[in-house]
């Protein structure tokens, strides 16, 4: 009799503080300035029942948004709501806001940076 055992290894959606991210697309992430408007759209999300819906509750101001540019870097500081969103702080000079906020579901579309190690002779 033989078993055959197989280990099949899984990204891990598990989220670190103090990771950088770098975004891989232009223009189709956005920080969120209050966290409030994070929760307001992970709630429509899950709690959808039509279009109209989408449009009375889970709307945000435009000016409340900060568009991520490819290339742009950001570092995980705060965990909310069991890691649904993060508190984060954009990597970048000259930015008008210290920190943001970013649901969890949209890191994927960023590349996790390796830490720059020191190399041991």
């Amino acid at each position: 009799m033989v078993f055959a055992i197989s280990i099949f290894s899984e990204k891990s959606d598990r989220h670190d503080l103090g990771s950088e991210y770098q975004a891989k697309y232009h223009s189709s992430l956005v920080l969120f300035h209050y966290k409030k408007d994070v929760i307001k759209v992970i709630l429509t999300k899950d709690l959808i029942f039509s279009f109209d819906d989408l449009l009375r509750f889970s709307s945000v101001d435009s000016r409340d948004l900060y568009k991520i540019k490819k290339g742009e870097k950001i570092r995980l500081i705060e965990s909310f709501k069991g890691g649904d969103i993060f508190k984060v702080k954009l990597l970048k000079e000259g930015t008008n806001r210290p920190y943001y906020y970013v649901e969890s579901a949209s890191l994927k579309n960023y590349i996790l940076e390796e830490p720059n190690l020191p190399l041991v002779n």
